[in-house]
């Protein structure tokens, strides 16, 4: 897949983080601090929420449809490794004549199958086209929170300009609240006294929660979340105290890669 189709994909992934623009237009007519109005906000944004993970999944689908169909067949891949150790071997590989290569290619190919198969009980290799996670090789940069994080591992979230050191998404979802909390936490109570579901987003009693995190001093999230639920907990946050997705980005120490 080149770049160009990789660009396209990701951009499309991060598609729905645009959608934001409509909820702040909405918000922007709305007084929080009222408390009609904070309950409009508050079935806003969870309709909104809702109905961007809809979108989100349907987009991921399609994304990863995208990758298997281009994703390189294994005897590509084989000749693609021969080629290399080839030319790696014979730096003038590519100044034989046509048979010669062709043969020479085809040897090394058949090379490369069989150690496979004599390595295979050994070391079970990824399957095509399946997601594998590899080391970032790019740690330095920013991936926005909207990001699809599936199968990737964190080391580091700058929220409002505060970098923070993590290790887990929990990790991820506590340092948000810390610098959104810490000095003002009548936001989020405000929102936990409206949140009257079953199993509320935050609350003051762990026991609602099959694995509870302390986000805060006194107040509670679910823990036993895969990455995307963790990360909507954490925009569940920004939302309520009104601050854009774009003042967080995320750092990884592992990717993955279809």
């Amino acid at each position: 897949m080149n770049e160009q189709i990789k660009n396209i994909l990701r951009d499309l992934q991060n598609a729905t983080s645009e959608l934001n623009v409509i909820r702040d237009l909405f918000q922007a007519k709305l007084d929080y601090f009222n408390e009609e109005d904070r309950r409009k906000i508050n079935e806003f944004n969870e309709t909104f929420e809702q109905k961007r993970e809809q979108i989100d999944g349907k987009i991921n689908s399609f994304v990863r449809f995208i990758e298997k169909s281009f994703a390189p067949s294994a005897e590509e891949i084989v000749k693609e490794k021969a080629l290399q150790k080839l030319h790696t071997d014979f730096p003038e590989f590519d100044k034989w004549d046509a048979s010669v290569q062709n043969a020479i290619l085809e040897r090394e190919m058949k090379s490369f199958v069989i150690d496979s198969k004599d390595n295979k009980s050994k070391e079970k290799s990824p399957t095509i086209g399946a997601t594998v996670c590899y080391d970032n090789p790019e740690p330095d940069k920013a991936f926005p929170i909207t990001y699809n994080f599936e199968y990737c591992r964190p080391y580091a979230i700058e929220v409002c300009g505060e970098r923070h050191n993590i290790k887990s998404w929990r990790d991820a979802l506590c340092a948000v609240a810390e610098v959104l909390c810490e000095h003002n936490v009548k936001p989020l109570e405000s929102f936990m006294s409206m949140d009257v579901k079953e199993k509320p987003w935050f609350s003051k009693t762990p026991d609602l929660y099959r694995s509870p995190l302390e986000i805060a001093e006194g107040v509670f999230a679910e823990a036993n979340l895969n990455a995307k639920s963790m990360l909507a907990s954490c925009c569940k946050l920004l939302d309520i105290y009104s601050v854009s997705y774009n003042e967080v980005c995320v750092y990884l120490s592992k990717i993955a890669i279809n």
